[in-house]
C-alpha cells in the first residue's frame, strides 16, 4: 500500500479542483463489512490541518490516544499502537510474492519503505496492518455490536438510510432517516441513554 501526504482529501489544489467521493459500506458494519480490512490511522497532517481550520479538539495530539484505545493489536501497547480496545489488529499473516513486488516497486520509484505505516513512518510503501482475527475478517459488529447484543436497550433496526443526525444542546438525541420504502425522511428520536447509529446517505 502507497500512503501520501494530500493536505486533505477533498483539498481542491490537491485534487484538481474535483470531489472524491467517499463510498461507504451499506450494511451492518459498514465499510468494515466489505472493504479489504486494511487498518490505517491517518497522517498527522490531515488532522492538525482539521484543527487548523477551525475543527478544535481534532488535532492529531488530541485524536491519537482515542485512535490506540479502540486497537487491540497483536504486537501490544506502545507509542503508535493499543492493546486491549475492541478493534482486532493484526500483523500481515503472511507475504504473498505480489506484496513483495509491489513494496519494491515503490522503492525502485523512489519511495521510502516502511515497516509500520502507523509507526513513525507513515509516508512511503510497505504492508498494512488489518482487521483480522484468527483469519477471519473482525468489523465493528465484532467489536461493538456483537458484545453488548445482549443490553435490553439496544435495538437494531435494519433497511434504513441516516440523513441527518438530531442535535439538542450539544447531545446527539436522535435521528432523521429514510425508512426502505418511504418516499421521504422522518425523524427518529433516540430514547435517554440509546445511541442511535445507520448508514450515511449517498
Amino acid at each position: 500500500m502507497l500512503l501520501m501526504e494530500t493536505g486533505g482529501l477533498n483539498d481542491a489544489e490537491a485534487v484538481g479542483g474535483r470531489q472524491v467521493p467517499l463510498v461507504t459500506g451499506r450494511g451492518l458494519g459498514g465499510g468494515t463489512a466489505i472493504n479489504g480490512t486494511w487498518w490505517v490511522q491517518g497522517q498527522r497532517a490531515d488532522y492538525d490541518g482539521w484543527a487548523a481550520a477551525g475543527a478544535d479538539g481534532w488535532g492529531w495530539d488530541e485524536v491519537a490516544p482515542w485512535v490506540r484505545a479502540v486497537e487491540d493489536h497483536d504486537l501490544g501497547a506502545s507509542e503508535h499502537h493499543g492493546a486491549g480496545g475492541p478493534m482486532a489488529i493484526s500483523s500481515p499473516p503472511y507475504l504473498h510474492p505480489l506484496g513483495t513486488a509491489f513494496v519494491q516497486a515503490g522503492r525502485d520509484a523512489g519511495w521510502p519503505v516502511s515497516h509500520d505505516l502507523n509507526g513513525e513512518q507513515r509516508v512511503g510503501v510497505g504492508l498494512t496492518w488489518g482487521t483480522v482475527r484468527g483469519g477471519q475478517r473482525f468489523s465493528v459488529v465484532d467489536g461493538y455490536l456483537a458484545p453488548a447484543a445482549a443490553r435490553e436497550n439496544l435495538v437494531v433496526a435494519i433497511g434504513r438510510r441516516a440523513d441527518w443526525v438530531l442535535v439538542e444542546d450539544g447531545r446527539a438525541v436522535g435521528v432523521v432517516c429514510t425508512q426502505a420504502g418511504e418516499a421521504r425522511p422522518r425523524p427518529r428520536t433516540a430514547p435517554r441513554r440509546r445511541w442511535s447509529c445507520a448508514p450515511a446517505a449517498r
